[in-house]
């Protein structure tokens, strides 16, 4: 409820744990070890920082060139989800410098225009004469999809609808592996909460006024504006220092502690084992050592991309027996990437400094415009094609003794009536957790 999804080594199968990644289980004379075979902060110790643009331009470009043409190499048709966003446009651009044969490429388009880059997505495709599919999705569309979508999760989450639907129609096009941008933004600093970090290690004065005086500043801060980056803000107020590191899993969270407990009807809650996990690692000495938008990276690798991005992209892909691969997270751009200095990293615009390694590929349209991100129209569609179907779920979900029904059914009437700020993915997550329970029979 917090996070959208279960940590690992957590699930929600008791007794069940997930392996994490680059660990392998070592078993041996009936005991078992689970080790690391490879960590992003230990991998770049005594390696240089990158403090030259030109170094640092033309090493993005040859890496990424490298990974891309070594995972397209497979013997089965392949392509690519193309949102008309620079990292996908990226991709589709080396895709076509390491070969010459045929490439398909798959946008999702809406009529709702805020949310619909497939304008830009054409240019990309054009300009690279890929075979282009345009999935047109409507509210009925998305909503006959729906069950099957959240069928195929085995862990709830209010992500990855959206990768079950380009999959499947890249899947019906014949294609059985498919490139994705994941990993630009964790890398190279695409995502606001970089510079939420940047702007919070400048109010570090903070930390000189008492912890009371500040847990009282929160207080009223909560009462005076009802936000959901209030109550995160208020909570970052509470600590007992305040840092980048420290506030990553407030800003990270969808439901507040409170939120939380208001929905429950246990008076005690479990510790948070995110800001644990978060503060287990960001203590070690050779992640101290590294940039603070590296360090970010990490902790966005380790927890939003890790257990929700790759996780929903995994299971949603493979519902329809699509492989999905990654380029950006190859090893070396990874390790590439986290050795870079932060000044190179911020500038205008989005990912200024990937965008200047392959400047000559992406129409100017691409990167001259906000980034819109990977989004369906969830917040208009709730309230009317699927506002049915949510209230459906919601109400299960109410009647089970573990929730407080009153509470949640007001949150549902306060985000259909757009009062006290209550955004669409505070409900999309109870919906599918709701539909995952049902699903598995859990009451």
């Amino acid at each position: 409820m917090s996070y959208q999804t279960v940590h690992t080594p957590e699930t929600l199968v008791k007794n069940v744990k997930m392996l994490p990644p680059g660990h392998f289980l070592q078993v041996k004379n009936e005991r078992v070890n689970i080790l690391p075979f490879w960590e992003s902060a230990s991998a770049i110790q005594n390696t240089e920082l990158i403090t030259d643009r030109a170094k640092a331009t033309k090493e993005i470009r040859l890496k990424l060139t490298q990974a891309v043409e070594r995972q397209m190499v497979c013997d089965v048709p392949f392509g690519a989800f193309l949102s008309g966003g620079i990292d996908s446009s990226i991709l589709v651009g080396l895709m076509r410098e390491v070969t010459d044969g045929a490439i398909d490429t798959f946008n999702i388009s809406f009529s709702e225009g805020e949310f619909d880059e497939s304008p830009y997505a054409r240019q990309v495709a054009d300009k690279f004469k890929t075979r282009h599919h345009e999935i047109k999705l409507t509210p009925q569309y998305f909503l006959d999809k729906l069950p099957e979508a959240l069928a195929s999760m085995d862990h709830p989450s209010c992500d990855g609808v959206n990768t079950y639907v380009v999959a499947g129609a890249t899947k019906n096009a014949g294609v059985t592996m498919a490139l994705s941008g994941l990993g630009g933004d964790e890398l190279f600093g695409g995502y606001s909460i970089f510079k939420q970090s940047q702007k919070l290690q400048r109010l570090s004065f903070l930390n000189y006024v008492p912890r009371p005086l500040r847990q009282m500043m929160g207080s009223v801060m909560r009462n005076v504006t009802p936000s959901v980056s209030s109550h995160k803000m208020a909570s970052v107020l509470t600590l007992r220092r305040i840092d980048a590191n420290a506030a990553y899993p407030f800003f990270r969270e969808i439901l507040t502690t409170k939120q939380i407990s208001n929905l429950l009807t246990t008076k005690y809650l479990p510790k948070n084992a995110v800001v644990q996990q978060v503060r287990d690692f960001t203590q070690r000495d050779d992640f101290r050592r590294l940039p603070l938008m590296s360090q970010i990276s990490i902790n966005e690798m380790q927890s939003y991309m890790q257990n929700v991005l790759l996780r929903d992209s995994d299971q949603m892909s493979m519902a329809h027996a699509l492989e999905l691969r990654v380029p950006f997270l190859d090893v070396d751009v990874v390790t590439l990437a986290l050795r870079i200095s932060d000044d190179l990293k911020m500038g205008e615009g989005s990912k200024p400094l990937l965008v200047d390694s392959v400047r000559d590929l992406l129409p100017t349209d691409v990167y001259n415009r906000p980034k819109m991100g990977f989004v369906f129209p969830f917040d208009g569609w709730m309230r009317n094609d699927l506002k049915r179907f949510c209230a459906e779920n919601l109400k299960n979900l109410s009647d089970m003794p573990q929730f407080n029904g009153d509470t949640m059914l007001q949150l549902w009437s306060d985000f259909l009536h757009k009062k006290n700020g209550v955004t669409w993915s505070r409900l999309w997550l109870l919906v599918a957790l709701a539909h995952w329970l049902e699903e598995n029979g859990i009451r």
